[in-house]
């Protein structure tokens, strides 16, 4: 299933059965007790004497954030996962499912982040798949754990990176230390008007999390969906903790300042025109780099990839966003998707989406799709004409009877944009956020972008289906 689909029709059924189970079967006592969250207030009144006027430092209860060295402590508790339970957590906040976490913290994530902001990180993006993010985007901070009996002056190796406390039963591993993405949660317009947004990772208390999630601080660098990583990922038998137990968890910037691991690029995807001024089936790429967008190859598809392996041999992140000129034909766009997809399932390069583009997953539909009666649900259809503003919108109910289902198909035609602004505005009912544009292979990609662009907020999810063989 491709990453849009999959994540539309799993994610949220998925998160709301887990916390029901989850929920009917975990009833522990408090893990911040009195005696806790006195260790939290006399750790913080001695830093508060010997740090208070000290402006390379920032200090809230049970959290010490030194500028000077880059580094952010604070205090936590161990949950004292058993062996198999699923760890879904390395640390949450008070609001946190702690029954899914290595360690619940009294600290607000709020908190966090503003000390990881203080001692000179920028926040990134979380994911949002509805926009057709992915990824989590930015620099990585290094979780590291300290049981606090070890003593505040404990030697360095007794620190360990918080990966080796969970468990990959996929490949009998610990996780891969390889940090965690300081995304910053996204926040939410507050009910009360006039009041701050809501930064929902207080509110959800989600810290750092070791799968994909757009309400946290931390998150993993790579993609892992809920879904997918759910009940693989447990307690390391070698690093196990017990509950109650007092831990100091460390976060530092994985680079120096001044160095990054995310590089922004774009690729903008070009039809190749004769010298009659016809378009041939081919295309060219162009690519830019960073901020100002300087282009660094225009050529054929195989320098992109050289351009791409140099950076992540230098241990870069690679985000590329993928744009499609106008004229170019459908199948050039689909056999430039086609190139770029298993780059992508290698996870060696992070697909951004462009605000005007179809995402590239559009253009590598599930054959199986194209068949209304073999369909899981039906989606709006839109059957485009080449070059211009034209086509129809096609709506298809199933109906049931003791002689099965039926299928009936409404016809709309469009021949301009009020007309397709209409029919969104009407399909808003039709019960679906996913749209499949049928064209023909030499049809100028502007004939679906030109009707995306006016529908996108309702239907977000789309994908191009094309003939099979040529015209």
């Amino acid at each position: 299933m491709s990453t849009q689909m999959n994540y539309f029709s799993l994610r949220y059924g998925f998160a709301a059965t887990l916390t029901l189970m989850a929920a009917a079967v975990f009833a522990e006592a408090p893990l911040i007790t009195e005696a806790f969250s006195a260790w939290v207030a006399d750790e913080h009144q001695t830093n508060m004497r010997t740090f208070g006027n000290d402006p390379s430092y920032q200090l809230a209860a049970g959290l010490t954030a030194n500028r000077n060295d880059h580094t952010i402590e604070f205090l936590a508790a161990a949950v004292g996962l058993k062996d198999q339970s699923p760890v879904e957590f390395f640390v949450v906040g008070r609001n946190g499912k702690d029954y899914e976490s290595l360690a619940v913290t009294p600290v607000a994530p709020s908190d966090v982040h503003r000390a990881l902001e203080f001692v000179g990180m920028k926040a990134g993006r979380p994911i949002e798949p509805e926009a057709n993010r992915f990824w989590p985007k930015g620099e990585r901070v290094l979780m590291t754990i300290l049981r606090a009996d070890a003593g505040g002056d404990a030697a360095e190796e007794q620190w360990i990176p918080a990966e080796s406390a969970v468990l990959d039963l996929r490949t009998r591993k610990p996780m891969p230390p390889s940090g965690l993405v300081f995304v910053g949660s996204r926040r939410t317009e507050s009910e009360d008007a006039g009041a701050a947004d809501v930064y929902q990772a207080d509110v959800m208390g989600n810290l750092a999390t070791t799968y994909n999630d757009g309400w946290t601080v931390l998150d993993v660098p790579y993609r892992a969906n809920q879904g997918d990583v759910y009940g693989s990922l447990v307690p390391n038998p070698n690093v196990l903790f017990q509950a109650g137990q007092r831990l100091r968890i460390r976060l530092r910037p994985e680079l120096p300042k001044g160095q990054a691991r995310v590089v922004d690029y774009v690729l903008t995807v070009r039809p190749v025109v004769r010298a009659d001024g016809t378009v041939t089936e081919g295309f060219r790429v162009e690519l830019a780099k960073g901020k100002e967008q300087t282009t660094v190859m225009d050529g054929e598809f195989p320098d992109v990839l050289d351009e791409l392996d140099r950076a992540i041999k230098e241990n870069k992140d690679p985000f590329l966003q993928v744009r499609f000129e106008a004229e170019l034909p459908l199948s050039a766009a689909r056999q430039c998707s086609q190139f770029l997809a298993p780059i992508v399932a290698r996870e060696l390069i992070r697909i951004e989406p462009s605000p005007d583009d179809c995402y590239y997953e559009a253009f590598l539909p599930k054959p199986e799709w194209r068949t209304r009666a073999t369909r899981m649900f039906q989606p709006l259809e839109v059957h485009v004409s080449a070059g211009r503003l034209r086509g129809k919108f096609v709506r298809v109910e199933e109906e049931f009877s003791d002689d099965g289902k039926k299928l009936r198909a409404s016809r709309y035609p469009y021949s301009n944009a009020a007309d397709v602004r209409a029919l969104a505005k009407k399909a808003e009912d039709w019960g679906t956020n996913t749209v499949f544009f049928f064209a023909g292979l030499k049809t100028p990609y502007k004939a679906v972008q030109s009707v995306y662009t006016l529908i996108r907020n309702t239907f977000p999810v789309a994908y191009i289906f094309l003939p099979e063989s040529k015209e």
